[in-house]
Formats: C-alpha cells, structure tokens, sequence
C-alpha cells in the first residue's frame, strides 16, 4: 500500500490466512435444518486437516438469510412456507435463489428438495445451482464444499469486516474508500454501501490482495484506484461521486501511484 502521510513510501504486504468457506443453510423445517447442521459439523472436523475452516449459519426463514452480511461460499436452501397460501404470496427456495442472484450473490447454491421439485421450474436462476432430493448425504456435502471451494479460488478473496455487532464479507473491488476515525473505520462500498468497522485502516490494509491498488489520501483515508473517476489539482472524484481532498505535497505522489496502477491494470 502506498500511502503518504507524510513524504515518505511505504508497502505494506498482505498476511498469511487459512482457507475459510463461510456456508449457509436456510431450512423452514427445523428437523431438516438440524440435519443439516449435524452433517456438516462432521464435514468440519474433516476440513481442518487439510487446513480449511468452515463457517456454518443456519436460519429458519428467508428474512433472515437476505438481511445477513455475510458474504457465503455456499448456499443449501429449502424453503416452503406459504405453500398454502395464494401463489402470489408463496416463497420457496427457487424464489430466494432468484433474489441472491440478483443481489450480486454467485456463490454455489444448492437447491434440497422436499416437497417441491425444483427441476420442474422454468427459467432457474444462473451460475452454479445444484438440485438435490433430501435426505442430503454426507458425500453429497462433501462435493458441494470441492465445488465451493473450486470456485472461491477462481475469484476474488473476501476481505472481512467487523463492526460491533455485524460482520461483512467483501471483495477489494467493492471497497470504494475508507476513512478512520478514533478507533473506528468507515468503509464506503459499491451500490452505496457503508459499514463501520471496529479497528484502524491497518486492520484493512492487512487483508487487501493488491494493497498497490490503494494510497492514503489526506491524514486519515484510504482510496481505491480502481474507482477514482478524475484526479482533480487537490482531490479525487471518486465513481461515486464523493470527494476526498489532499494536501499539495501528496500531488506529486499519488498522480505517479494512478497512473502506475492505471498502466498494470491495461497491460
């Protein structure tokens, strides 16, 4: 990370971490859910010799499973409440596919059908859906975590963030800028995202996988490259239309940092 606080450079360089596969199960039938959760606890002890940790989430309901923070690796989703109900009140697991998919969420989801035959449905959501028949087995957990995992190393590592009583998972890319204040920093994100994390800017810069992507701009900020829109005589305009001023002894700096990143990102 090139950061100028005062005349000087320095480089930061990003630690070493365990693999981590962060799952989440979405189960309306608690029986089934508990199942679930009991299957993969094993698939957890086995994991840990081979140096990757599992995270596993479960919850009862869609509401709670959209509104989570958490950036997952791996969905199992079977949902059937309102079945009863008019079919335009009726949620199932196909329906909260649909919406993680749209919410940006490309992780493997694996679709455990019950009652509903989820093959049956037209137009499924893209990217990675998997349709099991419950009971799920333990092999079947098993390749759906190969599978995750596969697909984790070809994108982009998650960065997590916690704050005081959330914690969020995302890319470098998503990271706009981010500004520390006291013993908090606020991380300004993609789609107008904010989140306050507990900890300094270095608490960040730890994780990022290309910390040359990123400067200190003025005492206490941090930008990314990869959105600034204009570099102005005194500050950035960044993507989303914020503007983060600098002092004049930074210009000389920074503009060699951008366009050095600008010339690696269209080689």
């Amino acid at each position: 990370l090139l950061y100028t606080r005062s005349r000087y450079i320095h480089v930061m360089t990003q630690g070493r971490f365990q693999i981590a596969l962060y799952i989440a199960i979405c189960d309306d039938h608690i029986a089934d859910r508990k199942q679930l959760e009991r299957l993969l606890e094993r698939e957890k002890d086995n994991c840990l010799k081979s140096n990757l940790v599992l995270y596993i989430d479960s919850f009862g309901s869609s509401e709670a499973l959209l509104n989570a923070r958490i950036r997952y690796g791996l969905l199992l989703i079977d949902v059937t409440n309102g079945l009863d109900a008019p079919v335009e009140h009726t949620v199932n697991g196909m329906d909260i596919a649909k919406q993680l998919r749209s919410m940006g969420m490309n992780a493997p989801i694996a679709l455990c059908s019950s009652s509903i035959d989820y093959t049956a449905y037209g137009n499924p959501p893209p990217n990675h859906v998997i349709y099991l028949t419950k009971p799920v087995s333990q092999g079947q957990l098993s390749h759906l975590i190969d599978v995750a995992i596969e697909q984790q190393k070809s994108q982009e590592p998650l960065i997590e963030i916690r704050g005081q009583k959330d914690t969020c998972n995302v890319t470098q890319t998503e990271i706009v800028y981010a500004v520390e204040n006291n013993n908090m920093t606020e991380v300004v994100m993609t789609n107008s995202r904010n989140f306050k994390m507990l900890g300094k800017l270095n608490t960040l810069i730890r994780q990022l996988s290309d910390p040359s992507a990123f400067a200190y701009c003025g005492k206490d900020c941090m930008i990314n490259f990869a959105h600034v829109a204009e570099m102005q005589k005194n500050a950035f305009v960044m993507d989303n239309k914020d503007v983060l001023h600098f002092s004049f002894i930074q210009r000389h700096t920074l503009k060699k940092a951008l366009i050095q990143y600008q010339l690696r990102r269209n080689r």
